[in-house]
């Protein structure tokens, strides 16, 4: 497997440069399975895992390796045992969301990062033209994607079960303006070829929606194979029965790679920014009265005033609402991660300086 074809570029190669030992190779993480992961490189296919040091330093959970990372290896001398994981190079872009893993002394829910994908060049948004459209989550993955780096893609999906399709386009470009729209069918391969600007080699997709929107058979259509595993829909609700359980990593025959993720119905954003999504609403804030306006209950607010004249869409203002709530407690939260280690390492050195 030649590197390129993988995504590597003069930015990883800078990055292993600094960061390599004798003996050591770069490889890119193409599947996460708790302990243990795949890894795909010059040598093939490979099992790896983390290095003691890397487990013992390791701070949260986000800082372990994630499908699409490019890792720095040290090779074992026994062939079948696994590889070994150094260090992660640094992420050029990283697709997260935002997790609660316990509450705090208050009762308050404390959240962590959990890395979906890392180093995207897009984000395709698969979403069904059937009973899974949802203009305020098509908001949120795209406020999602944009927080990552990456470059957002609406890929609309199962256009021949619909027949509004017109109408559900024009909603979703006046809900997420500037990102580019694309319709397709599993019944019609031909229309894929639109998706062929961003598969390009080097580049790297990864795939997010709701669990039986498609997500797999657009990869087996692109990778002209049965690798990803699929199932008929339910006639209930139109879901798959049999869809991704993990992330896994493809390369495509023209030297894109793309990235299948499992199904995600609702999605926390992490450090989530707002302003490209909701830029109507940004554009009415910059006509209230104060300048820090919560848009909450503010005399001379021009959100409210919006709002209540019904210039603004009640529903996209409480998503708005929402994800600002959202990047407040996350902020709030880093900041107090933030100030902790640094009061832990202003201790260990008060420590060290006694013991002199």
């Amino acid at each position: 497997m030649i590197l390129e074809n993988l995504g590597w570029n003069a930015y990883f190669a800078a990055a292993y440069e600094t960061l390599k030992a004798e003996d050591t190779f770069p490889a890119r993480v193409s599947v996460v399975e708790k302990e243990s992961f795949k890894i795909t490189s010059e040598r093939g296919v490979q099992i790896a895992s983390v290095s003691g040091n890397y487990r013992h330093t390791a701070i949260t959970r986000s800082e372990f390796p994630a499908v699409g990372d490019w890792v720095v290896v040290r090779p074992n001398p026994l062939e079948d045992e696994q590889q070994t994981i150094l260090s992660i190079l640094p992420r050029k872009t990283c697709f997260s969301r935002s997790a609660v893993t316990g509450k705090d002394r208050l009762g308050n829910a404390v959240m962590s990062e959990q890395v979906l994908a890392a180093n995207l060049d897009y984000v395709f948004i698969v979403m069904g033209l059937d009973s899974d459209f949802n203009l305020r989550r098509a908001e949120r993955y795209v406020v999602a994607a944009k927080s990552s780096g990456a470059e957002p893609v609406l890929i609309l999906s199962k256009s021949d079960l619909s027949n509004e399709t017109q109408t559900q386009v024009i909603e979703l470009e006046e809900t997420c303006p500037g990102v580019p729209i694309h319709v397709i069918s599993s019944l019609e391969p031909s229309k894929l070829e639109v998706l062929d600007q961003y598969l390009t080699s080097g580049k790297t997709v990864v795939l997010i929606g709701s669990s039986g929107v498609g997500k797999s058979t657009l990869i087996n259509q692109l990778l002209g194979s049965e690798r990803a595993r699929t199932g008929e829909a339910r006639a209930s609700d139109g879901k798959g029965k049999h869809t991704t359980t993990w992330r896994e990593l493809f390369v495509l025959p023209g030297g894109a790679v793309l990235i299948d993720n499992p199904g995600i119905r609702e999605i926390g954003v992490w450090s989530p920014s707002v302003e490209d999504t909701f830029a109507d609403i940004e554009e009415l804030a910059n006509s209230c009265r104060y300048t820090k306006c919560t848009h909450t209950k503010e005399a001379g607010c021009a959100v409210l005033a919006a709002l209540k004249s019904g210039k603004l869409e009640k529903k996209r203002y409480q998503n708005y609402q929402a994800l600002a709530q959202e990047a407040g407690l996350i902020r709030t939260q880093m900041s107090t991660k933030i100030r902790s280690k640094i009061h832990e390492k202003q201790r260990k050195q008060g420590n060290a300086k006694t013991r002199r």
